[in-house]
Formats: C-alpha cells, structure tokens, sequence
C-alpha cells in the first residue's frame, strides 16, 4: 500500500506542493496547549515542514521532525503537538515520511 494513501486514510489528504500560510496567530486553545507541552511560538515557527495533510476542516496538518501544528488558511495555529506527546497511532504516520 501507498504510504501516502495511508496517511490520507485517517488525518488528511496529503497534499505534497500545497502553501502552507504564514503563521499569524496562535489561538487561545494553541496556547494553552502549548503550555501544557512546554512548546513556545518561537519554537513552533523554527520547525520545518515535512509533510502537509489537508483536514477535511480545511485546516492543515503540519508534520515536522519535532512535532506538529494544525494551521487554517487565514495563518492561525489552532493546536500544536510536540513529538513527545505524539500519541501512539500518530508515531506510525510520523515515521511514513
């Protein structure tokens, strides 16, 4: 099977040459989130993306080699996961890269 197809199946539609907007804003759930994973926006705006899935929310997923953000069109962060707090499911799409 397909890698990407796999990844596609359960988080998004991997969208390999789609832009990704420029971060503007990290919302109030982003923040809080961050907080709790010991994550800071400046760290956030450092990772570089690896894989792009588009969320059926037309929100983006953004998988990187330290973690991931989900960022809608207009450029705010809506939630962020450092790959510490991965759960187990995610390691595996994590690893398909």
């Amino acid at each position: 099977m397909n890698n990407n197809r796999m990844i596609s199946c359960r988080y998004g539609e991997f969208q390999p040459n789609l832009s990704i907007p420029e971060i503007k804003y990290f919302t109030r759930h982003a923040q809080e989130r961050m907080r709790e994973r010991g994550v800071t926006e400046e760290m956030v705006r450092r990772w570089l993306p690896e894989i792009i899935l588009l969320q059926s929310d037309r929100k983006l997923l953004i998988i990187t080699n330290y973690g991931s953000y989900v960022i809608d069109f207009e450029g705010n962060v809506v939630t962020v996961i450092p790959k510490n707090c991965y759960y187990r499911s995610f390691i595996t799409v994590h690893s398909l890269k």
